[in-house]
């Protein structure tokens, strides 16, 4: 279908791929060196009925098999959703165009992981990757510790390790709601271009979808799949 747009409000400043600082933190965590178009726009979406202030606008490059969105505001052809803070400011808004919401090949990193897919809300398999304790896809890097070769998972992937770890093994108590979003954001984030606010904007996890993602990133799915083929013939 087509990428992701951000449209950030009064924004004066030319968004080049060359400024990613001048970007929001959060898209720029996003992003994590993706590329992207960029255009202003006079006006924009708002929170009310009346026109929005203008603004910047993106549009995300997809992916190797994807297709870019068309840069601009066009509210007749897109759906935006605002991104606020804890008191309700709207801090930027992410958008898609209405007849081609994004698919996974538009929004992949094109990463070599080695990935389940779990059919999420919109219907299609988003790319999740094992993260199993004993066995990962997740990227590492090789290392010689006391002179032998060991494996490290990549720093920005720690905090989704240690995470699974925790809910595996109950260790601090039962997570909550929120934690179990973060990280199965996390976890939708290591192979596309996806984070929390993204993946509440399309709308792609129902309450349901918490387990079955973690079904698959723990192992769990694959393993009850090889053992339902095994049963089958024997």
């Amino acid at each position: 279908m087509a990428s992701l747009l951000y449209f950030i409000p009064n924004e004066t400043r030319p968004l080049l791929g060359t400024t990613p600082e001048r970007l929001p933190p959060a898209i720029r965590a996003v992003l994590d060196g993706r590329g992207w178009a960029y255009t202003h726009a006079v006006r924009g979406p708002s929170v009310t009925d009346s026109v929005g202030p203008g603004g910047a606008v993106l549009a995300i490059q997809p992916g190797r098999d994807g297709v870019e969105a068309k840069c601009g505001y066009y509210p007749d052809e897109q759906c935006w959703e605002p991104i606020d803070d804890t008191d309700g400011n709207v801090l930027y808004w992410v958008g898609w165009e209405k007849e081609r919401p994004p698919t996974p090949e538009d929004l992949s990193r094109n990463r070599a992981v080695d990935w389940d897919g779990v059919e999420l809300a919109d219907g299609k398999r988003w790319p999740i990757p094992l993260v199993h304790p004993t066995n990962t896809t997740l990227p590492q890097r090789a290392r010689m510790r006391r002179g032998q070769l060991v494996f490290d998972v990549e720093s920005r992937y720690e905090w989704i390790c240690r995470t699974v770890e925790r809910v595996l093994d109950g260790d601090g108590g039962e997570p909550t709601w929120q934690e179990v979003y973060d990280l199965c954001a996390a976890l939708l984030g290591v192979c596309s271009v996806l984070g929390p606010a993204e993946v509440s904007a399309l709308g792609l996890l129902r309450r349901d979808h918490f387990y079955a993602v973690l079904r698959v990133a723990t192992g769990h799915a694959a393993l009850e799949a090889h053992e339902a083929a095994k049963k089958k013939g024997d």
